[in-house]
């Protein structure tokens, strides 16, 4: 269901070149050289990798065109690429252990199990509530065991701990679900906005709550798998 992989949410980092081109050598054409005789010859038009097809410009043009603003080191540094920029996506997030695979099945189920608990249930009963907070709490646990088993492991990748670190504010929704809104943060948020109401400038704070209040908990939070 996961490809034994996170499922994340984050945008994949913009990527310069594909990946998938690089380390297929090309088959040398006379365009080709001919560009690389002229590159050679004159030193002003870029040099052509013959794997990647990436155009570099030369030290000259680079020097000309910073005009004494910049040095060359400081345009290296511009331009160096991560890894996670030129590796291939399935290397971005690595292969769960079974534990990491268990969690994230019930990372990605919870949405379900949630909704199946109110419709049994109704969203007055706190057990759907409790339930759908415990799955995500064993879940997130699972999931960070699995990634720093064994002290001779890797660390978190940016797109993992990215993500992870996502999941952790998807735990704020829970002010916002029923019965919990309706207990504690229903009230709390209508004396808010009565008190921006009253206010210059924060009335329109107040506005925007009392306008999305019926979203939120009649829609938003019963249909979405946050």
């Amino acid at each position: 269901l996961s490809g034994q992989r996170m499922v994340t949410g984050s945008v994949v980092p913009e990527r310069l070149v594909d990946p998938a081109g690089l380390g297929t050598a090309k088959k040398p054409t006379a365009e080709a050289d001919m560009l690389s005789v002229t590159t050679t010859s004159s030193g002003s038009m870029p040099w052509k990798g013959e794997r990647s097809g990436l155009k570099f410009k030369s030290v000259r043009d680079i020097l000309a065109k910073t005009e004494g603003n910049a040095t060359l080191s400081g345009y290296v540094t511009s331009e160096a690429r991560e890894a996670e920029r030129v590796a291939p996506a399935q290397s971005l997030v690595r292969r769960y252990n079974p534990l990491g695979l268990a969690g994230e099945l019930l990372f990605i189920l919870r949405p379900l199990i949630y909704v199946i608990g109110i419709r049994k249930m109704g969203k007055s009963d706190w057990r759907p509530w409790a339930l759908s907070l415990l799955v995500e709490l064993a879940s997130r646990q699972m999931i960070r065991t699995d990634l720093h088993a064994g002290k001779s492991s890797a660390t978190e990748r940016t797109v993992e701990r990215d993500e992870l670190s996502r999941r952790k504010w998807l735990f704020l929704y829970y002010l916002l679900r029923s019965p919990f809104f309706d207990r504690f943060t229903e009230s709390r948020l209508t004396r808010v906005a009565e008190w921006c109401n009253n206010k210059p400038l924060l009335s329109l704070l107040g506005s925007l709550i009392q306008d999305y209040q019926p979203l939120w908990q009649n829609y938003y939070f019963y249909t979405a798998a946050s």
